[in-house]
Protein backbone atom coordinates (compact mmCIF):
# COMPACT_ATOMS: atom_id res chain seq x y z
CA UNK A 1 0.00 0.00 0.00
CA UNK A 2 2.55 2.53 1.05
CA UNK A 3 4.42 1.98 -2.28
CA UNK A 4 1.09 2.88 -3.92
CA UNK A 5 0.62 5.70 -2.13
CA UNK A 6 4.62 6.94 -2.91
CA UNK A 7 3.97 6.18 -6.65
CA UNK A 8 0.33 8.22 -7.17
CA UNK A 9 2.51 11.30 -4.78
CA UNK A 10 4.97 11.03 -7.39
CA UNK A 11 2.95 11.55 -10.65
CA UNK A 12 1.01 14.30 -8.58
CA UNK A 13 4.03 16.17 -8.05
CA UNK A 14 5.60 15.24 -11.63
CA UNK A 15 2.37 16.46 -13.10
CA UNK A 16 2.40 20.10 -14.31
CA UNK A 17 -1.16 20.53 -14.12
CA UNK A 18 -1.23 20.52 -10.50
CA UNK A 19 1.07 23.68 -10.68
CA UNK A 20 -1.06 25.26 -12.85
CA UNK A 21 -4.17 24.82 -11.09
CA UNK A 22 -2.21 25.96 -7.93
CA UNK A 23 -1.52 29.66 -9.48
CA UNK A 24 -5.08 29.66 -11.59
CA UNK A 25 -6.18 29.12 -8.07
CA UNK A 26 -4.76 32.21 -6.40
CA UNK A 27 -5.43 34.11 -9.58
CA UNK A 28 -8.92 33.79 -9.02
CA UNK A 29 -8.88 34.78 -5.13
CA UNK A 30 -6.71 37.77 -6.99
CA UNK A 31 -9.45 38.83 -8.94
CA UNK A 32 -12.02 39.36 -5.94
CA UNK A 33 -9.32 40.51 -3.96
CA UNK A 34 -8.51 43.46 -5.94
CA UNK A 35 -12.04 44.96 -6.49
CA UNK A 36 -12.16 45.23 -3.03
CA UNK A 37 -12.05 49.13 -3.03
CA UNK A 38 -10.98 51.61 -0.05
CA UNK A 39 -12.74 53.45 2.18
CA UNK A 40 -13.20 57.01 3.40
CA UNK A 41 -10.98 55.64 6.39
CA UNK A 42 -8.01 54.56 4.48
CA UNK A 43 -6.47 51.81 2.56
CA UNK A 44 -8.00 48.23 2.51
CA UNK A 45 -5.65 45.58 4.56
CA UNK A 46 -4.74 42.09 3.82
CA UNK A 47 -6.98 40.90 6.10
CA UNK A 48 -10.20 42.58 4.49
CA UNK A 49 -9.15 41.68 1.00
CA UNK A 50 -8.53 37.74 2.04
CA UNK A 51 -11.87 37.93 3.70
CA UNK A 52 -13.43 39.77 0.52
CA UNK A 53 -11.45 36.81 -1.82
CA UNK A 54 -12.95 34.04 0.10
CA UNK A 55 -16.52 35.01 -0.42
CA UNK A 56 -16.23 36.60 -3.71
CA UNK A 57 -17.65 35.31 -6.93
CA UNK A 58 -14.63 34.15 -8.52
CA UNK A 59 -14.17 31.45 -5.37
CA UNK A 60 -16.26 29.19 -7.33
CA UNK A 61 -13.17 28.96 -10.02
CA UNK A 62 -10.90 28.78 -6.92
CA UNK A 63 -13.11 25.47 -6.14
CA UNK A 64 -13.32 23.76 -9.07
CA UNK A 65 -9.36 23.95 -9.68
CA UNK A 66 -8.80 22.63 -6.27
CA UNK A 67 -9.85 19.40 -7.48
CA UNK A 68 -7.97 19.04 -10.40
CA UNK A 69 -4.66 17.86 -8.67
CA UNK A 70 -5.99 14.10 -6.99
CA UNK A 71 -9.56 14.49 -7.70
CA UNK A 72 -9.53 13.46 -11.27
CA UNK A 73 -6.37 11.18 -10.89
CA UNK A 74 -8.54 7.83 -11.17
CA UNK A 75 -10.60 9.36 -13.88
CA UNK A 76 -7.53 9.68 -15.72
CA UNK A 77 -6.52 6.22 -14.62
CA UNK A 78 -9.16 4.86 -16.48
CA UNK A 79 -9.05 6.68 -19.64
CA UNK A 80 -5.24 5.44 -20.02
CA UNK A 81 -6.20 1.96 -18.92
CA UNK A 82 -3.55 2.88 -16.09
CA UNK A 83 -5.92 1.15 -13.22
CA UNK A 84 -5.58 -2.30 -14.91
CA UNK A 85 -1.89 -2.13 -14.21
CA UNK A 86 -1.87 -0.89 -10.60
CA UNK A 87 -5.38 -3.14 -10.00
CA UNK A 88 -3.04 -6.41 -11.21
CA UNK A 89 -0.01 -5.36 -8.89
CA UNK A 90 -1.41 -3.66 -5.68
CA UNK A 91 -4.98 -4.63 -5.62
CA UNK A 92 -8.02 -2.94 -5.33
CA UNK A 93 -8.10 -1.66 -1.12
CA UNK A 94 -4.58 -0.38 -1.70
CA UNK A 95 -5.49 1.70 -4.88
CA UNK A 96 -8.40 2.64 -3.74
CA UNK A 97 -6.71 3.45 -0.41
CA UNK A 98 -4.26 5.76 -2.25
CA UNK A 99 -6.55 7.41 -4.26
CA UNK A 100 -8.42 8.40 -1.38
CA UNK A 101 -5.63 9.63 0.67
CA UNK A 102 -3.73 11.44 -2.28
CA UNK A 103 -7.08 12.89 -3.21
CA UNK A 104 -7.64 14.15 0.01
CA UNK A 105 -3.73 15.59 0.58
CA UNK A 106 -3.90 16.95 -3.12
CA UNK A 107 -6.53 18.87 -2.61
CA UNK A 108 -5.30 20.24 1.08
CA UNK A 109 -1.83 21.39 -0.67
CA UNK A 110 -3.23 22.77 -3.66
CA UNK A 111 -5.96 25.14 -1.67
CA UNK A 112 -3.44 26.21 0.93
CA UNK A 113 -0.38 26.95 -1.76
CA UNK A 114 -3.10 28.53 -3.54
CA UNK A 115 -3.92 31.28 -0.54
CA UNK A 116 -0.92 32.04 0.13
CA UNK A 117 0.28 32.87 -3.32
CA UNK A 118 -2.68 35.10 -3.13
CA UNK A 119 -1.79 36.76 0.28
CA UNK A 120 1.93 37.42 -1.47
CA UNK A 121 0.33 39.10 -5.15
CA UNK A 122 -2.16 40.80 -2.51
CA UNK A 123 0.31 41.88 -0.67
CA UNK A 124 2.86 43.34 -3.00
CA UNK A 125 -0.99 45.14 -4.58
CA UNK A 126 -1.62 46.96 -1.67
CA UNK A 127 2.06 48.00 -1.00
CA UNK A 128 2.06 49.30 -4.58
CA UNK A 129 -1.24 50.87 -4.53
CA UNK A 130 -0.81 52.70 -0.85
CA UNK A 131 3.26 53.14 -1.37
CA UNK A 132 3.45 51.97 2.73
CA UNK A 133 3.45 48.37 4.02
CA UNK A 134 1.70 49.71 7.23
CA UNK A 135 -1.63 48.99 6.04
CA UNK A 136 -0.86 45.21 5.16
CA UNK A 137 -2.22 44.67 9.09
CA UNK A 138 -4.35 46.63 11.42
CA UNK A 139 -3.34 44.94 14.26
CA UNK A 140 -0.59 42.22 15.23
CA UNK A 141 -2.80 39.54 15.52
CA UNK A 142 -3.69 40.29 11.98
CA UNK A 143 -0.69 37.72 10.74
CA UNK A 144 -2.49 35.13 13.01
CA UNK A 145 -5.83 35.28 12.11
CA UNK A 146 -5.07 34.90 8.41
CA UNK A 147 -2.80 31.43 8.93
CA UNK A 148 -5.47 30.06 10.86
CA UNK A 149 -7.90 31.04 8.49
CA UNK A 150 -5.66 29.30 5.44
CA UNK A 151 -4.67 26.12 8.04
CA UNK A 152 -8.86 25.73 8.54
CA UNK A 153 -9.76 27.27 4.67
CA UNK A 154 -7.79 24.27 3.22
CA UNK A 155 -9.39 21.41 5.06
CA UNK A 156 -12.50 22.31 2.92
CA UNK A 157 -10.07 21.76 -0.28
CA UNK A 158 -9.63 17.90 0.57
CA UNK A 159 -12.72 17.20 1.47
CA UNK A 160 -13.69 19.14 -2.62
CA UNK A 161 -11.32 16.71 -3.58
CA UNK A 162 -12.25 13.62 -2.38
CA UNK A 163 -15.96 14.60 -3.74
CA UNK A 164 -14.75 14.68 -6.67
CA UNK A 165 -12.98 11.44 -6.70
CA UNK A 166 -15.95 9.94 -5.75
CA UNK A 167 -17.90 11.40 -8.32
CA UNK A 168 -15.27 10.15 -11.43
CA UNK A 169 -15.66 7.00 -9.39
CA UNK A 170 -19.63 6.87 -10.46
CA UNK A 171 -19.28 8.69 -13.72
CA UNK A 172 -15.38 8.96 -14.83
CA UNK A 173 -15.13 12.19 -16.65
CA UNK A 174 -13.30 15.45 -15.73
CA UNK A 175 -16.57 17.73 -16.32
CA UNK A 176 -18.44 15.64 -13.82
CA UNK A 177 -15.36 15.44 -11.12
CA UNK A 178 -14.68 19.06 -11.11
CA UNK A 179 -18.50 20.43 -11.13
CA UNK A 180 -20.31 17.85 -8.90
CA UNK A 181 -18.58 18.70 -5.63
CA UNK A 182 -19.24 22.38 -6.38
CA UNK A 183 -22.77 21.97 -6.57
CA UNK A 184 -23.04 19.89 -3.89
CA UNK A 185 -21.06 21.72 -1.42
CA UNK A 186 -23.44 24.42 -2.38
CA UNK A 187 -26.69 22.94 -2.08
CA UNK A 188 -25.86 21.47 0.98
CA UNK A 189 -24.94 25.38 2.22
CA UNK A 190 -28.32 26.24 1.33
CA UNK A 191 -30.40 23.84 2.83
CA UNK A 192 -27.83 23.63 6.07
CA UNK A 193 -28.51 27.79 6.24
CA UNK A 194 -31.75 27.65 5.85
CA UNK A 195 -33.30 24.54 8.21
CA UNK A 196 -30.38 24.14 10.38
CA UNK A 197 -29.77 26.54 13.75
CA UNK A 198 -26.85 24.75 15.16
CA UNK A 199 -23.46 26.89 13.54
CA UNK A 200 -21.80 23.41 14.42
CA UNK A 201 -23.44 21.44 12.11
CA UNK A 202 -23.26 24.01 9.08
CA UNK A 203 -20.46 23.71 6.59
CA UNK A 204 -20.58 27.29 5.98
CA UNK A 205 -19.16 28.36 9.20
CA UNK A 206 -17.20 24.95 9.70
CA UNK A 207 -14.62 26.26 7.52
CA UNK A 208 -14.19 29.24 8.36
CA UNK A 209 -12.54 30.63 11.49
CA UNK A 210 -14.24 34.34 12.13
CA UNK A 211 -17.07 32.07 13.29
CA UNK A 212 -14.64 30.94 16.21
CA UNK A 213 -17.24 28.05 17.40
CA UNK A 214 -15.22 26.88 20.20
CA UNK A 215 -13.63 30.53 21.28
CA UNK A 216 -10.55 30.03 19.58
CA UNK A 217 -8.69 29.48 15.77
CA UNK A 218 -6.74 25.83 17.31
CA UNK A 219 -10.50 24.49 18.67
CA UNK A 220 -11.50 24.94 15.31
CA UNK A 221 -9.19 23.53 13.50
CA UNK A 222 -9.61 20.49 15.18
CA UNK A 223 -13.59 19.91 14.69
CA UNK A 224 -12.87 20.93 11.12
CA UNK A 225 -9.99 18.22 10.52
CA UNK A 226 -12.60 15.76 12.52
CA UNK A 227 -15.47 16.77 10.49
CA UNK A 228 -13.10 16.45 7.58
CA UNK A 229 -11.59 13.00 8.23
CA UNK A 230 -15.27 11.46 8.73
CA UNK A 231 -16.89 12.86 6.22
CA UNK A 232 -13.62 11.11 3.51
CA UNK A 233 -14.29 7.86 5.57
CA UNK A 234 -17.88 7.78 4.44
CA UNK A 235 -16.67 8.28 0.96
CA UNK A 236 -13.79 5.76 1.04
CA UNK A 237 -16.55 3.09 1.05
CA UNK A 238 -18.04 4.37 -1.66
CA UNK A 239 -15.16 5.19 -3.64
CA UNK A 240 -13.72 1.46 -2.51
CA UNK A 241 -17.62 -0.50 -3.95
CA UNK A 242 -17.40 1.55 -7.12
CA UNK A 243 -13.75 0.97 -8.25
CA UNK A 244 -14.03 -2.34 -6.72
CA UNK A 245 -16.80 -2.74 -9.03
CA UNK A 246 -14.91 -1.80 -12.06
CA UNK A 247 -11.77 -3.66 -11.36
CA UNK A 248 -13.62 -6.82 -11.58
CA UNK A 249 -14.42 -6.10 -15.16
CA UNK A 250 -10.27 -4.47 -15.90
Amino acid sequence: MLRTIQVDFKRLFLNRRYYYCIVGMAFALLVSGISYKKDRYGYATLEECFSEATFGGFVILFYMLCVVGGGLDYCMDVKNHYMRYMVIRNGIHSYAVSKTFVSAVSGYISMFLGQVLFCGMMSVYLVFQSGTTENLFSGGTEFESISWNILIFSLLGSALSVLGLFATAIVPNVFVGMTTPVLIYYIVITLTNKYWSNPVLMPSCIYFSYNKLFGGERQQFLYALLVTICFIIILYRGIYRRMKRRGEHV
